[in-house]
């Protein structure tokens, strides 16, 4: 078992971890880094990349709501595109369901207090985003930034 870390020495594995992710490496291969790196268990590394997440989240200057909306809107656009492959859109397709809470349930057997159930509040964010029209337009707005950048740079034409 190891020693708990210092305040200082988290900071640095969260740091790592934040680091990891905008690296896109996938949750398994964050797990296999830092436990090896560490000696820290499974459950400690999920702790690290939910802290991580937020610190991203926060340097970012955005509210969630809007990196959700954002998210959606990237997805629509793949759905949208006559040229993407069918992979990419039912990729894409799979994300928007996941986001909006479409997915069947997963069954998940977790104990509560005494073996007693736990109690789950279901806030389903990227829903109550399509009913705010203002998030909607931003993301909008800033997707077709994007698209006109992209075009810039590559000198090329972009079907909006």
């Amino acid at each position: 078992m190891s020693q708990k870390p210092t305040a200082e020495e988290k900071t640095e594995r969260i740091d790592l971890v934040a680091y990891l992710l905008c690296m896109g490496q996938q949750t398994s291969q964050i797990h296999t880094t830092i436990t090896s790196k560490y000696g820290c268990t499974t459950r400690t590394v999920d702790s690290y990349i939910a802290e991580a997440k937020e610190v991203l989240l926060k340097q970012s200057g955005e509210p969630r709501e809007l990196h959700i909306a954002m998210a959606l809107e990237l997805y629509r656009s793949v759905l949208r595109d006559p040229n993407a492959r069918i992979r990419d859109k039912i990729a894409a397709q799979t994300r928007i369901d996941r986001l909006l809470g479409l997915e069947a349930p997963r069954r998940h057997e977790l104990a509560g207090v005494d073996g007693g159930p736990i109690t789950v509040e279901d806030k389903n964010m990227a829903l109550s985003i399509l009913e705010n029209p203002e998030l909607r337009e931003r993301a909008q707005q800033l997707a077709l930034d994007a698209a006109h950048a992209l075009q810039e740079e590559n000198d090329c034409e972009v079907d909006l």
